[in-house]
């Protein structure tokens, strides 16, 4: 059985977070651009997508508003860092599939973070198909 893919959006496939997440049974993908992150998402059955806003040079709301067009309800995990989102996202905060990783944490600490709402909306989704 294949493990869950996370798109990782400026980050390594050699970062910590990465690693953590490999740990924690999930396939870390690294995406570069809006394109290959589209396209990787309509083939790939990602669980979600991790992104690090200081270091991504996408438009980062355009991003969410992209990837809620494919799958509404995928968990995207925005790492913020100590910094506040910039003003431009203020949508950001109403929207469910979002999970906001700011303050000082650890790579760990983020990978875990994430992975409970990865693992949350995998058992939401096993529970309304029925299966155990």
């Amino acid at each position: 059985m294949n493990s869950p893919v996370v798109v990782l959006l400026g980050l390594s496939l050699r970062s910590e977070v990465a690693e953590a997440l490999l740990d924690a049974g999930y396939t870390p993908l690294e995406r570069e651009d809006m394109q290959r992150t589209m396209t990787t998402l309509r083939r790939e059955q990602a669980a979600g997508v991790l992104v690090d806003v200081a270091k991504c040079e996408l438009d980062v709301l355009e991003l969410l508003l992209n990837i809620s067009d494919v799958a509404a309800e995928m968990p995207v995990g925005l790492i913020t860092g100590k910094e506040p989102l910039d003003e431009s996202l203020p949508k950001v905060e109403g929207l469910s599939n979002i999970v906001l990783l700011s303050g000082p944490m650890t790579a760990r600490e983020i990978a875990a973070s994430f992975c409970e709402r990865l693992d949350g909306k995998s058992q939401a989704t096993k529970s309304s198909k029925g299966e155990e």
